[in-house]
């Protein structure tokens, strides 16, 4: 169970898991980047996708490709 969780907003989420500081969204600027997140990210990039990113005690431990291309149907139907 998480405790002592907050947003923020732009960045994502963040708390403490099992004594750990866990996140969900961006990466802390000060992460460590394992070669296996930077060829996620330059991925994302090139798929024009974003990518939400699981880091632990401040190193990246997962990430979440997301893409979605804006479609005539999001602006005909009111929404």
């Amino acid at each position: 169970m998480a405790t002592g969780v907050s947003e923020e907003a732009g960045r994502g989420a963040c708390g403490v898991v099992e004594g750990r500081r866990t996140t969900v969204g961006r990466p802390e600027p000060a992460a460590v980047v394992p070669d296996w997140a930077r060829a996620a990210e330059n991925r994302a990039l090139l798929d024009g996708a974003a990518v939400a990113w699981l880091t632990v005690g401040g190193v990246p431990t997962g990430a979440v490709r997301f893409r979605h291309g804006i479609t005539s149907r999001w602006f005909s139907s009111g929404v």
